[in-house]
């Protein structure tokens, strides 16, 4: 092997050796912004709610001390987990698609079309409950109990975390392109 075919080689090993270096480093990125993601949406969800939450209790201690329900805070909570479930779900997409505008298309969809869609199947009932939106209304309370709510809960998980962690493998794989 001659002097500059070992260098050319040399070249081919560095290069491959830094695309793994900025995929680490991307890899990083992805998962500050999640984490920074999650702890201000949670944050500002729950500072809304109890907000929120106070403000009705004020309102409505004049007429009927007894209208907001007693477990408000389980309710603020689990609306906060929807929202972040939410919000990641869609960070993954932008991530995957790399084009916030298909994400945002790809996120309404998963969210609102695939439901309907597979509600209005055979056997969709059955399916339905393991989707996002509707295992958040679940937290929620705002559909007939069909699952408990530790169910429900990791379901949400899994829909937030599963894309996510695709996207994180997917963009730390050699030859991934880069943002």
């Amino acid at each position: 092997m001659h002097a500059g075919a070992r260098a050319e080689l040399g070249q081919q090993v560095a290069d491959v050796g830094l695309h793994r270096a900025q995929a680490e480093v991307e890899r990083g990125t992805d998962l500050a912004k999640a984490a920074v993601l999650t702890g201000a949406a949670l944050t500002v969800l729950v500072l809304v709610g109890g907000l929120g939450y106070g403000y009705g209790r004020v309102v409505t201690a004049r007429h009927d001390p007894a209208v907001l329900p007693p477990d408000a805070w389980r309710q603020i909570g689990a609306a906060a987990l929807v929202r972040v479930m939410a919000a990641l779900l869609g960070l993954a997409f932008g991530a995957l698609l790399r084009n916030g505008a298909v994400a945002v298309v790809v996120l309404m969809a998963v969210l609102y079309v695939i439901p309907l869609v597979v509600l209005s199947l055979p056997g969709g009932e059955d399916v339905g409950g393991f989707l996002p939106l509707a295992a958040g209304l679940e937290l929620l309370r705002q559909t007939p109990q069909t699952m408990p709510a530790s169910t429900a809960v990791a379901v949400c998980a899994a829909w937030a975390l599963v894309p996510l962690a695709i996207a994180l493998a997917v963009s730390r794989r050699p030859g991934s392109t880069s943002r």
